[in-house]
């Protein structure tokens, strides 16, 4: 099966649940894997978490004796677990990494346990995600014949773990949608931020109300009578379409690449808009027609977002005086007010803005909101 195939069977998750099963049966191929299992947790106020299986351990005798496991060997597994998110996300960790002895083990009761009763003996895993408000691992364990891993499937193992990794982050940004509106793409209008659902071909088929007043803003970025964006810079325009183009064929299964990311200057001169593509299934088949298309995210830095920086400071130690700075910024404020605002010199305020951005990892306002918008989506 070509690799790319299976992509769209993972971002079938992005907007649906009940699709993790599918989705994590893709890692199983020629490579011998037969078991994978899956969790994510919250590292803020958040509280979304998620945990699946694929169908090999998801039939009734096989979960059974997962629970079972993890009742037995959780400890070996925290160590397990411990290690591979002490990696960088994405690195793929195999078991000899964690116990350099792995191989001559095999009478250690959790191993054995796995080989007796599951079938399965060797293990890999990834820390799949990409930011500091979650922890997600994707675990794969290997049939018991597997000595050696092959290396073709590791390679394709490595782009599912991406992809896999970019499909959990778009569910998180629409769980609070799912859990208040049972529905996602439908309710577009909730969420206090431009987004767009675009079509391969570049035609949009559903924004919000956020989205129409960046449009109806006039500043660089529009939509035209073909529902097709409109951009006063040729050269990003292409990029745009491009990477919409791209994306979408990431969802149809004949592209591989995970989103991409675009400034756009504005005629007024104010602070760029931040547009940002992802693939999208419509795993729910909300609009009625199993659509494959791009994401599109817009962030206008200049404008209010809704946007809770405890988050922020719980995730990345910001002092009191920092996270109001940084909520006064979020809701779309100048250096120059915010110094009114809080009474002291405009000096002051520019060294806060730049150690919250330091300890963030940020550079700019629209990455800052990008990554508020993140860790806690702006639901209403």
């Amino acid at each position: 099966m070509n690799i790319l195939t299976r992509l769209p069977h993972i971002y079938d998750v992005a907007t649906s649940e009940k699709n993790w099963t599918r989705a994590l049966d893709q890692f199983c191929d020629h490579g011998g894997v037969k078991g994978v299992s899956f969790f994510s947790s919250d590292n803020t106020y958040y509280a979304h978490s998620a945990q699946a299986l694929n169908t090999y351990y998801n039939n009734p005798e096989k979960a059974d004796l997962v629970t079972e496991y993890f009742s037995l060997f959780q400890d070996i597994d925290k160590k397990a677990v411990e290690f591979v998110f002490k990696n960088e996300p994405f690195k793929r960790i195999e078991d000899q990494e964690i116990w350099p002895d792995f191989m001559s083990q095999r009478l250690r009761p959790d191993l054995e346990f796995l080989s007796r009763y599951m079938n399965v003996f060797r293990r890999a895993a990834y820390n799949i995600s990409s930011s500091e408000g979650w922890d997600a691992i994707v675990s794969l364990n290997y049939e018991s014949r597997v000595r050696k891993f092959d290396l073709k499937h590791v390679q394709e193992a490595n782009l599912l773990a991406m992809h896999l990794g970019k499909a959990l982050e778009i569910n998180r940004f629409y769980s609070r949608l799912r859990l208040k509106y049972n529905a996602v793409l439908t309710m577009l209008n909730h969420v206090n931020v431009g987004m767009c659902i675009s079509l391969e071909n570049g035609e949009v088929i559903s924004r919000n109300n956020q989205a129409d007043r960046i449009f109806d803003a006039r500043d660089g970025l529009e939509i035209n009578n073909q529902n097709r964006f409109s951009l006063n810079d040729y050269d990003i325009h292409d990029k745009l379409t491009d990477a919409i183009c791209k994306c979408a064929g990431t969802a149809n299964g004949t592209q591989k690449i995970t989103g991409k990311t675009i400034l756009l200057k504005r005629k007024s001169k104010k602070m760029p808009y931040l547009i940002e593509i992802s693939p999208l299934r419509d795993g729910d088949d909300e609009l009625n027609d199993n659509i494959s298309g791009a994401l599109i995210l817009i962030i206008d830095p200049e404008s209010s977002v809704n946007l809770n920086s405890r988050p922020l400071q719980k995730l990345f130690g910001l002092t009191n005086s920092e996270t109001k700075i940084v909520d006064l910024l979020l809701s779309g404020r100048s250096e120059e007010e915010i110094a009114d605002t809080r009474n002291v010199t405009l000096n002051t305020i520019k060294n806060q803005r730049k150690s919250s951005y330091w300890k963030i990892n940020v550079k700019n306002r629209a990455q800052l909101i990008r990554k508020a918008v993140t860790i806690s989506p702006p639901i209403l």
